[in-house]
């Protein structure tokens, strides 16, 4: 954990660390539920990363309904790294960090797929006589040659403005945002049976060690685990929580879908990248058919309708 912290504080990119993550093979926490079910273990992708940097906890402290208290674990992280940390956060977000700056500001980046060869398409540029023109590569075609692919490219400009006009009309379509509202409450019911899970096991494991501790009082590492399950416990609570909220049913989410629109035109470049990368999974280019199709995200849905896009929602 020392070491991400170290990473962040150095290149000042979430979406960096978890490159330099991801290439040095670490992953997140894996565990088994009492049904044997593996859970966890997976590849620490962006928005992992952006957690994990943001979470007080390795403090030493505990962040409880909006109050921050001091904790009994071990500070993993010190609190001068942790706020530096967050001051580069908050600078990233105030101005769209170093990608923002840049010329061109790829609108769909993590989000397109390649439907032909199954794999991601990754945003490139070229230079002509002082303009830059983007387009999306087939990662395919990128390492095996154009050949291995029946379309190894696609203009940026006409792809993101096609993706745009996509999303807008599935939001005007009521069949359609019955069907992806559908889907998300699908997802979300099947989310909270496995946090429901997972917060029963937190709150046994709780009341174990605390048994422990309590009939061994001199005992540090009985105290140590009694400290770790606690501070686990609330923060299994804390995510229990914000499922809630991320509920795809809650009327909200659908005023807000309904209001794409008139939302677009009021938001920056960065902000309108971050509002698909809440609603939206991936999108599957098919080059040949010149279509696509979207993967919404159920919890994205419902986060649209609790945190709004900047100032334009308001």
């Amino acid at each position: 954990m020392r070491e991400l912290f170290a990473l962040y504080l150095e290149h000042k990119s979430i979406s960096e660390v978890a490159r330099i993550a991801k290439q040095r093979g670490y992953r997140n926490k894996a565990w088994e539920t009492r049904r044997g079910k593996q859970s966890g273990g997976a590849v620490m992708g962006r928005n992992v990363m952006a957690k994990l940097l943001s979470n007080i906890t390795y403090t030493g402290r505990v962040r409880f309904q909006g109050t921050i208290y001091e904790g009994e674990h071990e500070a993993i992280i010190d609190i001068a790294t942790y706020e530096a940390a967050q001051r580069i956060m908050a600078e990233n977000a105030s101005n769209g960090g170093a990608r923002s700056r840049t010329k061109h500001f790829p609108l769909l980046r993590g989000l397109v797929r390649c439907k032909a060869c199954g794999c991601a398409m990754h945003y490139s540029y070229t230079k002509q006589r002082d303009r830059l023109y983007g387009y999306y590569v087939c990662a395919n075609a990128k390492t095996e040659g154009v050949a291995s692919c029946p379309v190894p490219s696609l203009p940026a400009a006409e792809l993101e403005a096609m993706a745009v006009e996509e999303v807008k009309t599935i939001c005007r379509s009521k069949r359609m945002t019955d069907a992806i509202f559908k889907a998300a409450a699908a997802d979300h019911t099947q989310s909270v049976a496995a946090m429901t899970e997972r917060l029963q096991e937190a709150e046994q494991l709780a009341q174990k060690a605390t048994a422990v501790a309590d009939r061994t009082p001199a005992d540090q590492e009985a105290q140590a685990m009694r400290r770790h399950a606690e501070v686990r416990l609330v923060e299994v609570r804390q995510e229990a929580h914000a499922l809630q909220l991320a509920d795809p049913s809650r009327p909200e989410a659908r005023e807000c879908f309904a209001r794409f629109t008139d939302v677009w035109t009021e938001l920056q470049p960065r902000e309108r990248q971050e509002l698909l990368h809440h609603l939206v999974d991936h999108i599957a280019i098919d080059g040949e058919a010149g279509t696509m199709a979207f993967t919404f995200r159920s919890e994205g849905i419902a986060a649209m309708a609790r945190e709004p896009a900047p100032e334009a929602l308001a």
